[in-house]
């Protein structure tokens, strides 16, 4: 199947939050607060929230990703407004024609724009600093940050996956959540068990573990269940899972230090001497010499052309633009892998450096021309640009794993106990675009496989039917649900 940095200057953040709520009658109706949540048309309700913002994609991607952000639960979705961006000039703001873009583009989703305000909110979709807008040195252009939705406006699984049934799981347990505070008891050394219940007796259940290494088995209500480290088991009922969230993602991204690290000296003078700038004022400079003379464009007269490429010399910058669109800095690696994260890498536990990835740059589809594209690239640290590569961002390949003691299906949960016991775990395997089927399948396993996404491999029990059964029912198919 075929499939960061900061601005450098002075910012003031106006912030829409955009609701996505899908009932008509909450339109134009009440809505007030307390401590336990918001109450909309007179009824509480959970709002799960996510962050988008705007200038690091283009709008032609805006509608999609707003559609990818609802299909994966959200019912919010926030925005700064980069206000330096849309005042350059003091007096000369755009805010007005900007606004009425969004409030018609909520319009057009069936969403719910409402005013600005003070809130901190999850990031869906990174995106990428375009232009200027990425920071000092050794600051990637990416501001993808592992997001669900990467920054070329692809779901990334099974993050999104797994986002899209715990928001899910949360709404199971809405009624139980906004009525009451909750009770949180201990079932041992970091385990934890956090109820909550509405005065008619519904009940929803959260049980924890948050040691970072070890795994446990808890009593909860007379019932067993087992706690992977690091992870919450969610309870609808307070008596089955529907979901338990641990999971693993994700490559490295590399930590380096922003701004002028210094020293800074200024070599190469007519008397052969140097001068030490270290300890001078620093300020930045608002526009630069090479903009003025259009060289990012390709087409300067001052571009001088040679029989072949410089190699392994330093030149001026390290920054990129396509078609005179600027692409921001381009990421020079310095420690992360090539293979990316391997078995070997763990995500349970507080957050750390090393539980970041690496990532590459990006240009938007909307900025190619059909033929004759000119990439312009300012390259400060040397190197061959020979070696320099495009290729498209595309999903090529997709994989599930799933046991017979997994939960059955989110969507599938019911409150009916006999109903649950029939319908069991289920794989789910789905084409990320219209227009594609699933071509081939490479591996499938009925018994104790193993290994990771890519690299399976059957284990001492196995079917030998499973790969030509998998064919037969998947094969030019765009999406299959299989009970297990």
């Amino acid at each position: 199947m075929r499939g960061g940095g900061a601005v450098a200057a002075t910012v003031v953040f106006l912030q829409f939050l955009l609701w996505a709520l899908t009932l008509p009658s909450c339109f134009g109706g009440n809505v007030r607060h307390d401590h336990r949540g918001l109450v909309i048309a007179g009824k509480r309700r959970v709002l799960v929230s996510g962050s988008i913002h705007y200038m690091r994609s283009t709008p032609q991607m805006w509608p999609d990703l707003l559609q990818k952000s609802k299909d994966g639960g959200l019912d919010v979705i926030q925005t700064f407004v980069f206000w330096n961006l849309h005042e350059p000039v003091r007096g000369q703001a755009e805010m007005r024609r900007f606004t009425a873009k969004i409030v018609n583009m909520m319009k057009q989703e069936n969403l719910y724009a409402s005013q600005g305000g003070p809130i901190i909110l999850s990031q869906y979709h990174g995106g990428t600093n375009f232009g200027r807008t990425s920071g000092g040195p050794f600051i990637t252009t990416s501001y993808d940050y592992d997001s669900p939705i990467d920054e070329y406006g692809l779901l990334r699984q099974p993050k999104w996956g797994h986002l899209k049934d715990v928001h899910k799981a949360i709404k199971l347990c809405e009624a139980a959540l906004v009525a009451r505070d909750p009770e949180t008891t201990s079932l041992g050394s970091n385990l934890e068990a956090t109820v909550y219940k509405t005065e008619s007796g519904v009940c929803a259940a959260f049980l924890a573990n948050v040691d970072s290494r070890s795994e446990a088995t808890v009593n909860f209500n007379g019932n067993s269940y087992h706690l992977p480290a690091w992870s919450v088991s969610i309870l609808p009922d307070c008596k089955t899972v529907v979901l338990n969230t641990a999971k693993n993602y994700g490559a490295y991204f590399d930590k380096k230090g922003a701004g002028v690290t210094g020293p800074v000296q200024l070599k190469g003078l007519r008397n052969g001497s140097t001068v030490d700038l270290s300890s001078q004022q620093w300020t930045y400079q608002i526009g630069l010499r090479g903009e003025e003379l259009a060289l990012s464009s390709g087409t300067s007269s001052l571009w001088v052309s040679q029989p072949t490429l410089p190699k392994d010399q330093p030149l001026v910058w390290y920054k990129a633009w396509i078609n005179g669109q600027s692409i921001g800095r381009y990421w020079p690696k310095y420690t992360a892998p090539d293979s990316g994260c391997t078995d070997s890498c763990n995500y349970r536990g507080s957050f750390s450096p090393s539980k970041l990835y690496l990532v590459a740059i990006m240009f938007p589809r909307s900025w190619l021309q059909a033929s004759e594209n000119v990439l312009v690239l300012f390259e400060e640290m040397g190197g061959d640009p020979e070696q320099i590569s495009l290729a498209t961002r595309e999903t090529g390949s997709i994989c599930s794993h799933i046991l017979e003691t997994h939960p059955m299906e989110v969507d599938m949960w019911t409150t009916d106990e006999e109903t649950r016991t029939r319908a069991g775990p289920t794989l789910s395997l789905d084409c990320p675009f219209p227009n594609q089927v699933i071509s081939e399948i490479k591996f499938a396993s009925f018994g104790t496989p193993h290994g990771t996404c890519g690299s399976f491999s059957h284990g001492r029990c196995s079917s030998e039917k499973a790969l030509s059964i998998v064919q037969k029912v998947i094969v030019l198919t765009d999406s299959v649900d299989m009970i297990v």
